[in-house]
């Protein structure tokens, strides 16, 4: 194959070879996952305190110490989703934390999902579900470890009458075993007062099923990938 990608001009290589690549990613999915579920997922009182305590606020800069210490002291929602491992290559992985519009974007190519993921600076990303979510994510601290996100976002569309405002906090930590990596992550979510009783009736629960199912997959694929 090698001579007639090389025959090829530029504009029409790359494309052939970003086909191939995607048809090579579209192949390893097909093959049976090797991640699995270590823990289901909880909300409950001893998970959230514990949680609370894993935030290093210590190590953040005095303005978005106080933000996130706001955040996750009055969240109106916490959810740790499933505790999950898989394979993965430890330096590829935290690449992949670091960079997750690398990954929306391997998503958008493939034409599997409605997300959008736009970098506007070095740790920070504009999204859109195409469902009338919109927000903004920034990766305020990251170790090999332990990652912490801040995010802000809107939600506008048919389940509420209203636009809702949130803040939310992403704590995410994962353990390397050999080859596999074990990840926990807990999501704290702070919504304005007016909208938290209609939110927790109409949205919770779809946040709660969706969180869990798309946590899971997303190690499901970047196992394969890895």
């Amino acid at each position: 194959m090698s001579w007639f990608v090389s025959a090829l001009p530029d504009a029409r290589r790359l494309r052939f070879l970003s086909r191939v690549c995607l048809l090579a990613i579209s192949c390893w999915i097909a093959l049976p996952a090797q991640g699995e579920t270590v823990a289901p997922s909880s909300a409950s009182r001893d998970s959230r305190a514990e949680a609370q305590r894993a935030v290093p606020l210590a190590d953040l800069r005095p303005e978005v110490a106080r933000e996130i210490h706001q955040i996750v002291s009055n969240a109106a929602m916490y959810r740790r989703l499933p505790v999950v491992s898989g394979v993965c290559d430890p330096d590829l992985f935290v690449f992949w934390v670091r960079n997750p519009d690398v990954i929306v974007g391997i998503w958008e190519q493939m034409g599997v999902t409605q997300i959008s993921m736009r970098r506007t600076d070095e740790f920070r990303f504009d999204a859109s579900d195409g469902a009338g979510t919109t927000s903004s994510l920034e990766l305020v601290y990251s170790t090999p470890n332990l990652h912490l996100f801040k995010g802000t976002g809107f939600y506008e569309g048919g389940l509420i009458k209203r636009p809702v405002r949130g803040d939310c906090v992403v704590l995410l930590r994962n353990e390397f075993r050999g080859e596999r990596v074990v990840c926990r992550m807990d999501v704290f979510v702070s919504l304005e007062q007016a909208a938290v009783e209609v939110v927790a009736k109409t949205l919770q629960p779809l946040f709660v099923r969706y969180a869990d199912l798309n946590f899971v997959e997303t190690m499901d694929f970047v196992e394969r990938l890895s």
